[in-house]
């Protein structure tokens, strides 16, 4: 059974605080691995993760193996049961806000 799909780290962000700069900055790192859209509508544990599933949420991501998993949304900070979900995912997840 293949291992299941996990995020490495999080960055928990805020509206109007540099989360869309800390995304573009992130992306560009050859070390990491994010989702190709920084769509707050897309966020880990949101309507559209709960309407289309896990499977989906992953394909969202570039195809670089073998690196770090992460997120950007300022979603993740008004949504009171997404830490629970990002920890039930990976217990290590790094959480960055």
């Amino acid at each position: 059974m293949p291992e299941q799909q996990k995020l490495d780290f999080a960055v928990i962000g805020s509206q109007k605080c540099a989360s869309t700069w800390i995304y573009d900055c992130l992306k560009d790192h050859p070390k990491l691995n994010l989702r190709n859209s920084k769509n707050e509508d897309f966020y880990y544990g949101g309507t559209v993760y709960k309407q289309k599933g896990n499977d989906w949420y992953f394909s969202q991501f570039s195809k670089k193996e073998n690196l770090p998993k992460g997120c950007v949304s300022v979603d993740y900070i008004e949504d009171a049961a997404t830490p629970g979900l990002l920890y039930a995912l990976n217990p290590e997840i790094k959480r960055i806000v």
